[in-house]
């Protein structure tokens, strides 16, 4: 069947009524969400009719009834709009109008109740809900910030161990450096002063065999020269000998020789003595052989004369 044009104007018409009826009474914020619920659903159907009246088209009965049922709730929230509202009309699936009975208003009451009702259940849900995600978001934000800290302790706690284990690390090696440039230190100085006590043991061996070549060639010159100056001695008192002998002889030969007064019988006059050693004299008689057997002038005596006595 067709939705027609009086219908949609009736419709229209009960659904102003309606929210000027509404609108005069008390009301709570649920039953006002309610009635508004419920306008919209009645303006849809209304558009939804026009649309039909303006191109004829076939209604399901599902839809009918569906249409029907909009225009009751609509007229049940204009039955609980007050005093003032002016009477009702009943408006059938066909857009027949018809005057409302006690059982009707009856049904639209528990209608409007029935929505009011479903309303505040709504409301209570959905404020139960949001509470509930509210809770659920409060606990999440404190599970996540409790992860998170917890997260940030453990890293934290390791990168403080890490710091440590490279910090022990540090030193462990630095003390095994140490321990290897000490080592290395104490045996070059082990090796130093074992070279240095061979160098001066070395040192000390050369100088001391150094000593006793010089003490031994000291010896031998000392032993060289004693040997030398004993046959200097030796040769010069033999030759002091021999001249002693030689000078005695030519004394003696003088002696029995021709002296002033030998003819009267006279001794010989004696030299007086000279307060000089015997060696001295023996070189002083020596030098006068000499000079007597003419081996020497005059001036080369006297110059050896004088040296023999000049010597202590």
């Amino acid at each position: 069947m067709q939705i027609s044009k009086l219908s949609v104007t009736v419709c229209a018409t009960a659904l102003c009524w309606s929210v000027t009826g509404v609108q005069a009474a008390d009301e709570t914020p649920t039953q006002a969400a309610a009635i508004a619920a419920l306008r919209q659903k009645a303006a849809t159907a209304d558009s939804a009719a026009s649309q039909a009246a303006a191109s004829p088209a076939d209604v399901t009965p599902t839809q009918a009834a569906a249409i029907a049922a909009l225009r009751q709730k609509a007229q049940a929230a204009d039955n609980s709009g007050g005093v003032n509202a002016t009477p009702p009309v009943v408006v059938d699936a066909s857009g027949v109008v018809s005057p409302r009975d006690a059982a009707a208003d009856a049904a639209q009451a528990q209608a409007v109740a029935e929505a009011q009702d479903a309303a505040r259940q709504r409301v209570a849900a959905d404020q139960a809900e949001a509470q509930r995600k509210a809770e659920i978001a409060s606990i999440n934000a404190k599970i996540a910030a409790e992860v998170q800290a917890e997260a940030a302790a453990k890293a934290a706690a390791q990168a403080k161990s890490d710091a440590d284990a490279a910090a022990k690390q540090a030193a462990d090696a630095q003390a095994a450096a140490q321990k290897q440039a000490d080592e290395q230190a104490a045996a070059q100085k082990q090796a130093d002063e074992l070279a240095a006590k061979k160098a001066a043991d070395a040192q000390a061996a050369a100088q001391k065999q150094t000593d006793e070549q010089a003490a031994a060639q000291k010896q031998a010159a000392e032993q060289a020269a004693k040997q030398a100056a004993d046959a200097q001695a030796a040769a010069q008192k033999q030759a002091d000998e021999q001249a002693a002998a030689k000078a005695k002889a030519a004394a003696d030969a003088a002696a029995a020789a021709y002296y002033p007064g030998k003819e009267l019988g006279f001794k010989p006059i004696q030299t007086p003595a000279v307060p000089i050693t015997p060696e001295k004299q023996a070189l002083l008689d020596a030098l006068l052989v000499k000079y007597q057997a003419d081996q020497l002038s005059p001036e080369e005596y006297h110059k050896q004369r004088a040296a023999i006595l000049a010597q202590p």
